[in-house]
Order: structure tokens, then sequence, then C-alpha cells
């Protein structure tokens, strides 16, 4: 039975985002808000605070997508990665969290427009922890590394550097991530990385968890080089319905500045197709542009797909 016979009501799960005309499959679209500043005031002859009507804003919306293929074009899993620290394969490691990169987002005003403008800054990048398995023979492999920042020698009140601090502190630290026969499918590295936290977790006696011990990094870029590098060797795309527009909008948040985009949200019913069919809506967001990106924790205890989310700041929206 054609749709137009049927009830239309709106189904929260049937959905694509088209990004310079192409049209890309994602996993949750969530925070997608339209409001009004409230201007809240009363005056000393009066019971009552009267409520009126300020600028016209909307709140950051966050897309969510799988965007790494495995072995078969389906979505990889976060289990299977690797670490390296200055080139060096770093073994056992069960957890790396916080990769990701976002920029500072400022709002503009002006006199002739109700809109709020919004504009991006200066780009951070989040402290990365990698969380390590302890393993006795290898004798607090990460600890190398963080030695080079100073070391003490006690005890009591003769503490003191050992050797005097070094300045090769600095390390490429590179997470890749593989597909289960093995090849890489997508790598970031953390420029010029060190490490500011070095922590041995916690110890319980009636606890059947091995002994971890964790590192956090923060970046020091230098120059026109980005804190944090992204390379997707093997995108989603095979049988899939993605964009590479997209892709490439979402990049230039690690390797570039932001760059505004139209974006539109599309709507279906079940037993439409997406690229096939026409939507039964969209919603249009004007002057999009990607203000963060965090990708899933990586965790080798855990199974499912490696996800990201991307936040989106914009200026307006229109149901089309």
């Amino acid at each position: 039975m054609p749709w137009e016979e049927q009830e239309q009501r709106g189904r929260a799960g049937f959905f694509t985002v088209t990004c310079g005309g192409e049209e890309h499959q994602l996993l949750a679209v969530t925070g997608l808000r339209r409001f009004v500043q409230n201007d809240e005031f009363t005056t000393s002859a009066s019971l009552d605070f009267i409520n009126l009507a300020g600028h016209l804003d909307v709140d950051n919306l966050t897309l969510r997508e799988a965007p790494i293929a495995g072995c078969l074009g389906e979505p990889v899993g976060q289990f299977l990665f690797e670490l390296r620290v200055g080139g060096t394969k770093i073994g056992h490691v069960r957890r790396i969290t916080g990769l990701g990169v976002r920029w500072d987002v400022g709002t503009n005003r002006e006199s002739d427009s109700l809109a709020t403008q919004k504009l991006f800054y200066k780009r951070r990048y989040p402290a990365v922890t990698t969380e390590l398995v302890v393993e006795w023979k290898e004798k607090w492999q990460l600890y190398n590394y963080v030695k080079k920042l100073g070391e003490f020698s006690g005890p009591g009140a003769a503490f003191s550097v050992v050797d005097g601090f070094v300045c090769d502190h600095v390390q490429d630290v590179t997470i890749v991530a593989k597909a289960s026969d093995g090849e890489d499918v997508a790598k970031w590295t953390l420029s010029r990385a060190w490490p500011m936290s070095y922590r041995i977790g916690d110890m319980s006696a009636d606890s059947t968890d091995p002994l971890m011990v964790s590192v956090e990094w923060v970046v020091a870029p230098q120059g026109d080089m980005p804190g944090v590098s992204e390379k997707i060797i093997r995108p989603l795309g095979r049988g899939q319905l993605v964009s590479p527009k997209f892709y490439q909008w979402v990049a230039r948040a690690f390797d570039g500045v932001p760059k505004r985009e139209t974006l539109i949200l599309n709507y279906y019913l079940p037993g439409l197709q997406p690229g096939v069919d026409a939507p039964v809506a969209r919603t249009r967001l004007f002057n999009c542009f990607p203000s963060e990106v965090t990708y899933q924790d990586f965790d080798a205890a855990a199974d499912g797909r490696l996800t990201r989310e991307i936040t989106v700041a914009f200026d307006g929206m229109l149901p089309v």
C-alpha cells in the first residue's frame, strides 16, 4: 500500500543527513533545538515578573556515526587497536580514551538581526589516556617515557632530580585501528605528546582484575602542525550510504579550519529507501561547522562498533 494512503506519523529511527549534495547515513542525531532568549524583569510598582522575547538561538547538534570499515565493508570494532610511542609498539594495551579535537566557539549578535551567529576561534585537544595491563617482565614499560620529565631519589628530605631534566620528553604517539584481518584501517597521531600524568591502578584484596597502569598524554604542536592528525585508511563505503564530502567536512576539524556547510536532515518512513526514494520531510540547518569530534573509547574488553560523535555548531534551522 502506498505510504500516502497510510498514517504518516514520524519514526525516530529513519533519517539521514545531506552534506554538499550527498546523502549520508548516521546512527543518531541529538540536541536539535531552536529557542528564544528570555528577558525576565520586574519593576518596583509590580508584583509580577515579566518575560520578554530576545534573540533567536539554537543548541549545538550531535551527530553519531561509525565511519571506519572492517573486513566485509561493515563498521570496524572498537576492540582491535595498537599504540605506538615514538615509533615503538606498546603491548598489553587495554583501553584508550579521550581521542578527539575541539574548537572554541563564541557567539555574535548584531543590531540588524534577531539571530545569533556562531563563530569558531582556536583549537584544543583533550588529553588522551592510555591504560595498560602491567606485565612484570616489561618493567613498567611506559615509565621509561614518564621519567624523562624528572625522576627522584630519596629518602626523606634528600629527594633530588636524578640526572637533571631532559628535553626529549615529547614523542609522537600513534593510535592505529585494525580490522580482524590485521590490516590498519585508521590512524591518529598525537604530535609532540608528553606524559602529564602517570597512575597505578587501584588494588583490592578481593579483586579478580589485573593490575593496570595509565598515562595521560597532552600535545604540544608547533607552527602549522596539528596537534592530532587523522587518517582514515579504509572509510565505510562499499555497499553503504556514505558521503565522501561529509568525511572531508569533518576532517577539517583536525587538519585545517572548520568549513561552513548547509546540512539537511532527511526524514523517512519505513519501507522507503534513503538515497533512492524521496524523504517525507527535511530540516535545513544553516552555516554548520564541526566544533568537536570525539571518538568512542578503544576498549579491548568491549564488543561493539568504533563510533564517533560530531558536535555541530550552526546558526539556524528551517523545516522544509
